[in-house]
Order: C-alpha cells, then structure tokens, then sequence
C-alpha cells in the first residue's frame, strides 16, 4: 500500500514538474521568490525539466522495488540525492525568498520518502534534516504575505506612505508628497481600506492607473466621493483589494501605527527636501500620527472634517522605518 501510494506521489511531483516547466503553474506562484527562481537552468536545462526526469526515474525505481523487500541501493541513493539537493535549494529559500511552485515540489518529495523510510537511519535522518529546511522555507511564504502591498511604487521605495481614500490628511499629505520633484521614483502608496466606500476609491484608483498611467488622475478618482465616478469592484477584485488592505494594517499594527496617514522613510534627507520646515532630529525620533490628525485605520468611523496642518501629520516629524 505505501508503495502505491509512493508511486503515485512521485508521478503527481513529475506531472507538476512538467507543469511548472510549461508555465502553467505561474497564477499558484505568487511569492517574491518565485521571480527569483523562475527560469533557473542548470547545465542548460530548466530545473523543472530536471525535476520532472528525476521523479520519472524515481517512479520507475520504486516501481520495480519489491513490495516487502529492503529498498534498492539506486532507490536508497536517488532518494538520498534528491533529499540532499532539495535542501540545499530550500535552505537558500529560508535565507532569501520562497517559492511556492518549489515547495510544491519539495512537499510531494518529502512525502514519497517518507512514504518509503522503512526503518531506513540513515533516510530518516536526511528527512528529518530536510523537513527543518522545509518548515523554514514554509515559515518565508507566510513572511511574504505579511508584507505590505503597494498600490503604487516598489516595495523597496525609500519612503512608503499608507493612505485611505475617505481620510483628508491622507490627501493632503499625498497629494503633497506625490506633487514633489524631488520624490520622483523614490514614493510607494499602499492603500487601506476602512470601509466599503474606501474599497471602490482603492478600486477607482487601480482603473485610472490602468486606463491611463497618470497618478495625478488616479487620486483624484481615489480620494473622490463614492457616487461622484467609477464602477463599483467585481467580487474577485474587491477580494483582491481587501487581501492587500488587510496586510497593509498589520503591517500598521505591527509598527504600532494608530492611524493614517502613516509614512516610513529609510531617507530622511528626502522627506526634509520634502517639509524643510522640520529638523533632521525629528525626522529620525518622530512619532506616528496620533488619532486626532489622521483617521483610525481600523475601524469605519468618520474621519475629521478639517485635515490637520501638515507639518502635524506626522507627530512632529515622518517616522523612520527600521527597514525597507
């Protein structure tokens, strides 16, 4: 039965591996790491290509393994090398970006070993190894879809700024930050949503960018009454909105942000280009914005009629992020 079972295993692993290969897996992929590793070619061939012959071979091994019989010598050694190799590629994993197509690959691996461990020491020792990486490289996915998501810029933007359509300070502040010369390809907005009304603004936001690419237009649309424009979001991208927004505020809950708007700088000297009006010293010990000059990403309440002046935003000063 836990042949069978190996057999079939290691044949799903070399149907995904073709798969993968094919670039008909891309929309499960959806990792940083999956950029990463796509297209990694060794001697020339891709590794799914090379993953897929692995486990054909090792399907036809297993295949020709009498069922109460020790395991093969070739089974024993085209295990142990896989097992070897593959943690090799998930510790990489652990320590950089995860792939999610790769531990696919790795799961269904592990599980034919396992499958065939069969009072084998040293196998199970290698497995137990493997199984440490494999919950490492695990643990990354999770990381991954704890980090914000931008509605605009790169992730890796020096200055980061959260915003929700319906909070006046959010607008003023970026309006202010993205009006500015000197911010030009050093600005990322990630949205939050409070409520179904910011969802369509997040949504009106995404359509202009989409139809047109001017972020000034895109704004407007966002920070714009819900009845005033725009089509109300497909459920598929409501969901897709309301996934980001939800990773956005833990981001702020883990950075003890209390509301919006929230900036984080790895630069202090841009935002000072930015608000000259302000120290570097308190640029670099500034606090979040308190409730009462932003809006409580939380919750739906209303947001304060009148924005708070600019340079109040900020608690005195834009918070520096520890890290990008």
């Amino acid at each position: 039965m836990q042949r069978t079972a190996a057999i079939f295993v290691s044949l799903a692993d070399a149907a995904f591996c073709i798969l993968a290969a094919l670039g008909l897996t891309e929309a499960l992929c959806v990792t940083e790491g999956c950029s990463v590793f796509r297209g990694t070619k060794l001697l020339g061939i891709d590794l799914y290509w090379l993953g897929a012959a692995y486990f054909l071979a090792l399907t036809a091994l297993i295949s020709f393994q009498r069922p109460r019989g020790q395991l093969s010598r070739a089974l024993k050694v085209a295990l142990l090398a896989g097992l070897v190799i593959d943690s090799a590629l998930l510790g990489v994993q652990a320590v950089t970006a995860p792939c999610v197509n790769c531990l696919v690959v790795a799961s269904l691996l592990g599980a034919t070993a396992v499958l065939l461990l069969r009072k084998q020491p040293l196998l199970a020792k290698v497995t137990a190894v493997w199984a440490v990486l494999f919950v490492a490289a695990l643990a990354g996915v999770f990381r991954d879809q704890l980090s914000p998501v931008p509605a605009y810029g790169s992730a890796d933007a020096a200055i980061k700024v959260f915003f929700s359509p319906s909070c006046p300070a959010c607008r003023l502040v970026v309006q202010d930050l993205t009006q500015h010369p000197g911010l030009q390809g050093d600005l990322a907005l990630y949205a939050v949503a409070k409520d179904d009304g910011d969802l369509a603004g997040i949504h009106r936001f995404h359509e202009e960018m989409f139809r047109s690419g001017d972020l000034s237009k895109a704004l407007e649309a966002c920070f714009s009454l819900a009845g005033e424009a725009g089509s109300q979001p497909s459920w598929s991208q409501a969901l897709a909105i309301r996934a980001a927004s939800l990773r956005n505020k833990s981001f702020l809950a883990r950075s003890e942000a209390s509301s919006v708007p929230f900036v984080f700088t790895s630069a202090p000297g841009l935002l000072l280009t930015a608000f000259k009006a302000q120290s570097d010293d308190k640029v670099q010990d500034g606090d979040p914005a308190s409730r009462d000059e932003g809006c409580d990403y939380a919750t739906g309440d209303a947001c304060e009629e009148e924005p708070a002046p600019l340079d109040g935003l900020f608690g005195g000063a834009p918070k520096q992020s520890p890290a990008k």
